[in-house]
């Protein structure tokens, strides 16, 4: 933690380790997922609950997947308050 941030009540995390490039491909296909999502438009996010889909996610998914699922349990560990949909808006 940098010294600065002791005793502000804030936690600085990092790491650079964990950064990785993805698809274009991936961008657009999780845009077009998070996008019906973000507008409560449950038709559209028909496809998520498709239980007929048997195939294994590509790497790449199972990593952003991950990623996401440790956030939102480090947040829930924090009681952190977190905006997403306002983060999420500004990327889809």
């Amino acid at each position: 933690m940098d010294c600065r941030m002791r005793g502000r009540g804030k936690l600085v995390l990092l790491d650079f380790g964990a950064t990785r490039t993805v698809s274009p491909d991936l961008v657009a296909q999780s845009r077009a997922i998070l996008a019906p999502s973000l507008n409560n438009d449950l038709p559209g996010m028909a496809l998520g609950r498709d239980r007929s889909i048997r195939q294994i996610p590509p790497t790449e998914v199972l990593y952003l997947q991950r990623k996401a699922a440790g956030l939102f349990l480090l947040a829930t560990r924090l009681r952190a308050h977190v905006p997403l949909r306002d983060l999420f808006l500004r990327y889809v």
